[in-house]
């Protein structure tokens, strides 16, 4: 999977991008909020939303098992939900594939940004890559269960 760092990010984009126009119309919410793909979507779109989740899987791995990634600037951030209610939604982060976590919260109602608490030994830069992503589930409506955040320096 090595291609060098930043070229593999645009390819993973690319990649990414094309994917979600097949499969994007056909998701889904449920009562919580959370989004996936219907049985009943056609088995194109099934296909590219499966490609697509494994294409991320596979570069967290890398990550986990410090491949190319940590000697490139380049980061990643998971995010993964903790708590949904109308009032707010919350979401433990994990930098870089750490162990180490952080807990972010967005009240809905004003849109107000809260750091429940910084992963140790981590920047914040973590933390606000992950409320920027929060916010734009809160303004499509539709949070997903965790995702992957990925940026370069």
């Amino acid at each position: 999977m090595y291609y060098g760092g930043t070229k593999l990010m645009r390819h993973i984009s690319m990649v990414s991008r094309e994917l979600s126009k097949i499969y994007k119309k056909y998701l889904e919410q449920d009562s919580k909020g959370f989004v996936y793909m219907p049985n009943t979507a056609p088995e194109e779109a099934k296909y590219a939303y499966e490609k697509a989740r494994k294409i991320w899987y596979d570069l967290e791995m890398e990550i986990q098992m410090g491949g190319w990634f940590d000697l490139r600037k380049e980061f990643m951030v998971r995010i993964k939900v903790f708590e949904l209610t109308d009032s707010i939604v919350t979401y433990e982060y994990f930098p870089d594939g750490s162990d180490e976590s952080g807990v972010v919260s967005l009240k809905r109602d004003t849109r107000e940004h809260v750091l429940e608490w910084s992963a140790p030994g981590y920047s914040n830069t973590y933390a606000e890559r992950a409320l920027c992503r929060i916010e734009e589930f809160q303004e499509s409506g539709k949070f997903l269960k965790e995702d992957v955040i990925s940026w370069h320096e």
